[in-house]
């Protein structure tokens, strides 16, 4: 019995030390999921004002219109040439039409929302960040943020068929929630 006893610690100690990066990697993301994860609010954001597309891609402008409160996006292209992007909702297929206007000098712009996707972090263990962050342009500062850390417990190339092992803070779509959270829905 005794010698059973010896074989089964030693089994499981091997256990420990082979699988000790994935414990250790698993035990960072919950840390880092309590400490940055999830929706931060520092201020109001104020709805049906002007934003700034935060570089020069079609999607950079379409990505503030998923708050529906948005009046309209200045856009710089390629070329260099500004516009002020305004959506008009299409019934079929639903989704936005986006219309390119030049600039109206008299509108302002208030804000810009930036995405920072990191797939594997610096000196962290298959552990990825998604970050969306609201700018108020005015004072440079982030006035509204939401963040979603991936980890994946496995390696992939490792795994019976490249089985994905992946985990996330919040199961739920992050930017979908933060949109809720931003503009909420208006009682009637």
């Amino acid at each position: 019995m005794r010698g059973f006893l010896i074989k089964l610690c030693l089994i499981f100690g091997v256990m420990i030390i082979w699988f000790w990066p994935n414990i250790q990697g698993h035990y960072r993301f919950k840390q880092y999921c309590s400490r940055e994860g999830g929706i931060r609010i520092y201020g109001e954001i104020l709805p049906d004002q002007g934003w700034l597309a935060a570089g020069n891609s079609p999607d950079d402008y379409k990505l503030p219109f998923a708050f529906k409160r948005v009046a309209f996006v200045r856009y710089k292209d390629k070329s260099g040439i500004w516009f002020d992007v305004y959506a008009k909702f299409n019934p079929w297929p639903k989704d936005l039409d986006y219309i390119l206007e030049p600039v109206d000098k008299s509108k302002s712009v208030m804000y810009m929302i930036k995405n920072e996707f990191i797939r594997n972090m610096p000196n962290e263990l298959r552990l990825g960040k998604d970050r969306y962050e609201i700018y108020v342009i005015t004072e440079n500062k982030v006035i509204a943020s939401t963040t979603n850390f991936q980890y994946e417990q496995f390696e992939r190339g490792k795994t019976f068929l490249g089985a994905p092992s992946g985990v996330v803070c919040e199961e739920i779509h992050v930017l979908d929630e933060f949109i809720k959270t931003i503009f909420p829905m208006e009682k009637k």
